[in-house]
């Protein structure tokens, strides 16, 4: 049964390999053949994410467009951080095969991601998220920042990521983030390995806090979809931020993510911004292992709020005194989906709550679907055959559909139904729709 696994994998390989090279390679997936088909989906759906990869000799530096990688050498040569939070690669018995990444810090013009898991691929959510916040930035630079050394840049899905345009991936190095007090200590005696299950979700809160205050920039967790343009000011042609309808587009913005907490979990700041500064000043001393949000939301929330207390409404009193008809409830088939409307042009000046120079806008915006898991919340998002898909793109005005990969990872929906999923990679990550489409496979 193996040396069968063996052999279909080499046969779709040869076979992918001769599409890529006659067709391209973003045509390669529509293009194989049925055997080569069933080898893509697995792929896909992970069984096989290591499997089909390109040696590189030691040494030998690639450039993949949007990437700079250099196959430099063993795991001597990786920070002494790489075997706490990513074992596995110490588990392989042979350097594992792919592009070694360097280190590239974001700038206040970059829409940054970062993947804390040490995967060396992109799950299909993950590439749609970079896909399309790319397809509604044209001209702006991306930067997916991933804590593995290396990545199996022959992958379908990274070899759409890495085929976008403006889209370069780099690794975040933890000994390059946090080198700096208060950080450097927290991070030397490796605190965020107390809790070994957390330890990727406690990297994702310091690094993206750490990196926007260091760096300034436009951060998305990759389980948010974008749906449209982002509320940021549009790059001139010199790569600088556009000035035009400056007080339209707040450049230092975070969001309500339901009606007590606000979040990192997308935002914009300048670097340097105080918000920043208190938050990274209290991550050591706040620190709580068992805790999952101590350095995420609750401490987002508690310096907002600390901040702001005279000037900062709840989310159900914010939209019980704006202007705008936030958190409008539509039913379709007993399931409830949050939409958003308003009689303005001038979204943000009305809508968003101003705290020193910095804006907090409604959970609407980037959470239009609460993560609660029943009628007209998370499920609805996965739910098939009730037409759901079309309804919530033909009333909400949301900038991002946040689906919670956290609580939803396992409920997949088909690249064939009617969900709110499926409609959104339809729309916003055509590349990875199309070659999960033609491989027959759930997402």
């Amino acid at each position: 049964m193996r040396g069968l696994r063996c052999l279909l994998l080499i046969t779709g390989v040869v076979i992918l390999v001769l599409c890529v090279v006659g067709t391209g390679q973003h045509q390669a997936a529509i293009t194989v053949t049925n055997v080569a088909k069933t080898v893509l989906s697995l792929v896909l759906d992970g069984r096989y994410s290591d499997a089909v990869q390109v040696d590189i000799k030691l040494g030998e530096t690639r450039t993949t467009r949007g990437t700079t990688a250099a196959a430099t050498g063993p795991y001597s040569q990786w920070a002494s951080w790489v075997p706490h939070l990513c074992p596995h690669h110490l588990r392989r018995t042979t350097l594992p095969l792919g592009l070694n990444l360097t280190w590239e810090p974001p700038t206040e013009r970059t829409i940054f991601f970062t993947q804390t898991s040490c995967t060396s691929t992109l799950t299909p959510r993950e590439a749609c998220a970079v896909e399309s916040t790319a397809l509604h930035h044209p001209g702006h630079p991306l930067l997916l920042l991933i804590t593995s050394p290396t990545i199996n840049h022959t992958h379908p899905l990274m070899q759409v990521v890495l085929g976008l345009a403006g889209v370069r991936v780099a690794w975040l190095d933890l000994d390059q983030v946090m080198n700096q007090p208060p950080l450097d200590v927290w991070h030397t005696h490796r605190l965020w390995m107390i809790n070994t299950e957390r330890a990727s979700a406690f990297v994702s809160d310091v690094v993206r806090t750490e990196l926007l205050r260091r760096y300034g920039g436009i951060y998305l967790d990759l389980d948010f979809i974008t749906l449209r343009p982002l509320p940021i000011q549009p790059l001139t042609s010199s790569g600088r931020h556009s000035q035009t309808g400056r007080h339209h587009t707040p450049r230092n913005w975070l969001a309500w993510a339901d009606h007590r907490l606000v979040t990192l979990a997308i935002s914009s700041f300048t670097k340097g911004h105080w918000l920043l500064e208190n938050i990274v000043a209290d991550i050591p001393r706040v620190f709580e292992p068992d805790s999952c949000c101590s350095i995420g939301p609750d401490l987002v929330t508690r310096h907002v709020y600390q901040r702001c207390s005279q000037n900062l409404t709840t989310q159900q009193n914010h939209f019980n005194q704006s202007h705008v008809i936030g958190g409008t409830v539509a039913t379709d088939n007993n399931t409830h989906i949050i939409t958003q409307t308003t009689h303005t042009k001038n979204l943000y000046s009305l809508v968003g709550q101003e705290c020193n120079g910095t804006t907090v806008f409604p959970k609407t915006f980037f959470y239009p679907v609460h993560y609660g898991y029943g009628k007209g919340e998370l499920k609805s998002i996965f739910t098939e055959g009730a037409g759901l898909g079309e309804t919530f793109f033909s009333k909400s005005t949301a900038f991002t559909l946040h689906h919670y990969n956290s609580l939803s990872a396992r409920a997949l929906v088909s690249p064939a139904g009617d969900s709110i999923l499926r409609e959104a990679f339809r729309r916003n990550c055509p590349r990875v729709f199309q070659l999960l489409d033609e491989a027959h496979v759930f997402f």
